[in-house]
C-alpha cells in the first residue's frame, strides 16, 4: 500500500528471463530443461548449485572471439579453472577459453569483468582448452583418440562466476567453482554445421530477480491536463447519452418519479438541443459546468413529459458539433395538469 494506492506486484521466480546476441552465433544450447538458450542454460542454483542468492544475479555477456591463431599463450580471450567431468568433476588446473565475460552496467554497457569456470570430458580427451570436443584438431594438429569424438558439445559446460576475473586463481577442488559464486551456468553445442570459432560474436543474459526488503520505488503521475484545445476538439467525438434506449427507468433514479438521461464527455460549455425526428424543437439545455456529464429529465421546454419515440440531438461546443440519436419508451403516465 503507497500512500492509499494498493500496488499488486507479481511473484518472480529466480531465473534467466530474457537472452540474445549479436553477430554471427556458431554456438547453441544442449536442452537439458534450462530456461533459456533453447534449454541450454539457466542460473547456477538450478544447476550444481552455488553460493549466490537471487538478488546477487546480474546481466552478463560473453564476448566470443573468433580466432586464437596466435596460439594458447597469448591468443585466447581469458582463462578459468577446468573440471573433469570423467574424474568425478576433479580440479584439473587453468585452461583457455575463446571468450570473456562482463557484467553489464545499468545503462546496457559493459562493466567489470568477472571469472569463467568450464568442464572438460574425461582426462583422455582434455586438453585444458574450451572447444566443445572439437580438440582443435585443425589448429594445432593435436591427434584425437576416438573415444574423444563426443556429441553434446563434449560436456564442456561453462559456469560464469560473480567474482572478479583473476584467470581462475581462487578455485580448486576446495573451492569448487560449478558450485561457487555461479551466476549462470551454460551447455553450449555447435550450431549445425558451422565451424569452431567461426567469427566473433556476443551472447546476452538477463536475470529475473525477486523483490526484496531493500528494493525502492518512486512514481511520478503526470499531472492533468484541462486546457488544451486540441485534446478538447479530439474529445468532441466521446460524447455520448446513456442509457441508450431508455426502458422507463435508469438504475441511477432514486424513485420513479425522477427520470433521466445523462450526457457524458462534454466540455465546459455546450448546447445541447433535442428534436423530434420529424425536426420539431422539443428541449434546449445549457450546460454551464466543469462538470463533463449534464443530465435531461425527459420534458419538454414546458415540463411536460415527452412521449415514447426516437430523438435527435445536436451537441453544439466550441470544439466541435455531435449528432446523437436517442431512444426512449416512457412508463405510462397519468399527467397531474394539461
Amino acid at each position: 500500500m503507497i500512500g492509499g494506492l494498493q500496488i499488486y506486484v507479481p511473484l518472480v521466480i529466480a531465473q534467466i528471463a530474457d537472452w540474445t546476441w549479436e553477430g554471427e552465433r556458431w554456438v547453441t544450447g544442449v536442452n537439458f530443461g534450462g530456461e533459456a538458450f533453447f534449454g541450454g542454460a539457466t542460473i547456477g542454483a538450478h544447476f550444481f548449485g552455488s553460493t549466490l542468492s537471487a538478488s546477487d544475479l546480474e546481466p552478463v555477456v560473453l564476448e566470443f572471439q573468433g580466432d586464437t591463431t596466435s596460439g594458447p599463450a597469448n591468443g585466447w580471450a581469458s582463462r578459468g579453472a577446468v573440471y573433469i567431468r570423467g574424474a568425478g568433476y576433479a580440479y584439473a588446473g587453468t585452461g583457455y577459453l575463446p571468450f570473456a565475460a562482463y557484467v553489464l552496467n545499468p545503462d546496457g554497457s559493459k562493466g567489470r569483468q568477472v571469472n569463467v569456470s568450464f568442464v572438460e570430458a574425461t582426462v583422455n580427451c582434455s586438453n585444458m582448452r574450451w572447444d566443445m570436443g572439437f580438440l582443435l584438431t585443425n589448429r594445432f594438429g593435436e591427434n584425437i583418440p576416438e573415444e574423444c569424438a563426443i556429441s553434446s558439445g563434449g560436456n564442456e559446460y561453462i559456469f560464469i562466476h560473480k567474482s572478479d576475473y583473476n584467470e581462475g586463481a581462487d578455485y580448486n577442488d576446495d573451492n569448487w567453482a560449478p558450485a561457487a559464486d555461479v551466476m549462470y551456468a551454460i551447455w553450449p553445442n555447435r550450431r549445425g554445421a558451422r565451424p569452431y570459432l567461426q567469427a566473433p560474436f556476443k551472447l546476452y543474459f538477463y536475470p529475473a530477480v525477486p523483490l526484496s526488503s531493500s528494493d525502492r520505488y518512486t512514481f511520478a503521475v503526470q499531472g492533468a491536463i484541462t486546457d488544451d484545445p486540441e485534446l478538447k476538439r479530439q474529445a468532441v467525438k466521446d460524447i455520448n447519452v446513456f442509457p441508450n434506449p431508455y426502458f422507463g427507468f435508469s438504475r441511477l433514479e432514486a424513485n420513479r418519479f425522477q427520470k433521466f438521461v445523462t450526457f457524458t464527455h462534454l466540455p465546459e460549455r455546450a448546447t445541447i438541443r433535442i428534436f423530434t425526428l420529424a425536426g420539431i424543437p422539443v428541449r434546449v439545455i445549457e450546460h454551464d459546468s466543469p462538470s463533463q456529464f449534464e443530465r435531461w429529465d425527459l420534458t419538454n421546454q414546458d415540463g411536460i413529459p415527452v412521449a415514447s419515440g426516437i430523438y435527435l440531438v445536436h451537441i453544439d461546443t466550441p470544439y466541435g458539433e455531435k449528432v446523437l440519436k436517442l431512444a426512449i419508451v416512457q412508463e405510462e403516465q397519468i399527467l397531474q395538469r394539461y
